[in-house]
C-alpha cells in the first residue's frame, strides 16, 4: 500500500512561491522599471499576509519586480480581487 503524502509545510510553501516569482521575473531586463504585481494577501497577520511580505521582500531584492500585498478579507474576496483586475496575484 501507499505511503500517505507528505505534508505541505509552511517552508515548501515558500520555497514554491519564491520559485514562481524567479520564473515570472527571469525574463524581465534590469533596465526597465520593476513591474508592479499586486498580490490578494489577506488579513494583516494572517499566514498568507506574512508570505506575501517575504515575497515582496525577495522581489525587491530582484530590481526586476515589486510585489505590492494587498489586504482582504480573504479566499473570495481574493478570487473577487483577481477578476475586477484589482490583483495580479491570489
Amino acid at each position: 500500500m501507499a505511503e500517505p503524502a507528505a505534508s505541505f509545510s509552511r517552508r515548501t510553501a515558500l520555497q514554491a512561491g519564491l520559485l514562481a516569482l524567479s520564473a515570472a521575473v527571469v525574463g524581465g531586463c534590469a533596465s526597465d522599471p520593476p513591474m508592479q504585481l499586486r498580490l490578494a494577501a489577506g488579513e494583516v497577520g494572517g499566514f498568507f499576509w506574512e508570505f506575501a511580505g517575504l515575497l515582496s521582500d525577495a522581489a525587491a531584492n530582484t530590481d526586476v519586480a515589486e510585489v505590492v500585498p494587498l489586504t482582504t478579507a480573504g479566499s473570495v474576496d481574493n478570487l473577487e480581487a483577481l477578476g475586477s483586475r484589482q490583483a495580479e496575484l491570489p
